[in-house]
């Protein structure tokens, strides 16, 4: 799961989806150290991760990109849950993708400030460039996986995200779809 799905799932617009959506931020044990709900959120991520890689949807939806994708497979899997995740988000959670962005970003913005300040300036991002509603077009899809291609010391195949999605966005609905569903029934 990326982003948009994280938050998503997470069971309140408080501190625990603050840990959930930051979690990559607490290395180790360093959740110990954390108030009790952020840490909550922080292992419900991680146990997010871990329903995700081994669900048998994700696994089907990974053999279906290019062989190019190689150790990245699961990347452009996570980011391409949040595609269709944002094309259906008011169907499956009752509330526009846009009005809930809106709700979720004071607090992610405050839980940054207060518990993860290195994460500032990405909350900053999220919001400038409106990354969570931009995951609704393909072309958003494909500047965010370039976006994080950058970050790779070596080169890599994230900046192919857009055009794979947009040449296998038919195939991978079907199981990308039903993991999110049988998600919302594991975490809602």
């Amino acid at each position: 799961m990326n982003f948009l799905a994280h938050l998503a799932l997470s069971p309140d617009e408080g501190d625990v989806m603050v840990g959930n959506f930051f979690a990559d931020h607490a290395r180790g044990r360093q959740w110990e150290h954390l108030p009790d709900a952020i840490a909550q959120g922080v292992l419900l991520h991680r146990q997010m991760d871990t329903w995700t890689d081994q669900h048998p949807a994700i696994m089907e939806a990974k053999r279906m990109l290019p062989t190019e994708a190689g150790l990245f497979r699961g990347v452009f899997i996570d980011v391409f849950i949040d595609y269709f995740l944002a094309l259906q988000f008011e169907v499956w959670h009752g509330e526009k993708l846009s009005a809930f962005v809106n709700r979720i970003q004071p607090t992610l913005h405050l839980g940054a400030k207060n518990h993860f300040p290195k994460a500032v300036p990405m909350i900053e991002a999220l919001k400038r460039y409106d990354w969570l509603n931009q995951y609704a077009h393909i072309e958003g899809i494909g500047t965010t996986l370039e976006q994080m291609g950058r970050r790779f010391p070596k080169a890599n195949p994230l900046h192919h995200g857009g055009t794979w999605l947009q040449q296998h966005r038919s195939e991978l609905e079907a199981p990308l779809k039903q993991f999110y569903l049988d998600s919302l029934r594991q975490y809602g």
